[in-house]
């Protein structure tokens, strides 16, 4: 009579052969999700910054009537301009509001500079949504600069004056 079946040595041997597969497949695995991960955070820490950092200059527009430069930093934007905390996790990030030599009174961009970790600048910078925005790397540290619209209809523009980057009332 014929057995049917699988001996213990073959059963072993295939849970032997299984294992090995998972135990090679699952560090690289782990790490694409963990990179993945990464991404969705730095990116929703970008976002979420630069909104911030939006309502933070449109509001001193507003109050102000001139297109200058508020003063401001990461815990300002957190504790009055809805950016979460959370966001000063991801490699110290600092902010920065540009202004041009020319134009010193008029905003011309947003700047976010996060310091990436020994060696990972060139891999965290890839993982940045870059939409609009240039991209810089010095050593460590990664820069994502916005440009911003000072003037935006035409009557801000016949409104604009030059010389203190004001609109006239």
């Amino acid at each position: 009579m014929k057995q049917h079946g699988f001996s213990i040595t073959e059963f072993m041997l295939a849970f032997s052969l299984v294992a090995v597969m998972t135990a090679t497949l699952i560090p690289p695995l782990m790490r694409v999700i963990e990179q993945q991960h990464e991404k969705v955070q730095i990116n929703n820490a970008i976002n979420e910054i630069y909104e911030g950092m939006t309502l933070a200059l449109t509001t001193h527009w507003g109050r102000t009537q001139c297109r200058g430069v508020p003063a401001l930093n990461l815990t300002n934007l957190i504790n009055n301009y809805s950016v979460p905390p959370d966001v000063t996790a991801l490699y110290s990030p600092r902010v920065k509001f540009l202004s041009a030599s020319s134009a010193p009174f008029n905003a011309t961009a947003l700047a976010i500079t996060f310091i990436a970790p020994p060696s990972n600048a060139y891999r965290l910078a890839n993982a940045m949504n870059k939409k609009n925005r240039w991209l810089t790397i010095n050593g460590n540290n990664i820069t994502l600069t916005q440009p911003v619209t000072v003037i935006d209809s035409m009557a801000q523009r016949n409104n604009y004056n030059p010389s203190n980057g004001c609109l006239q009332r």
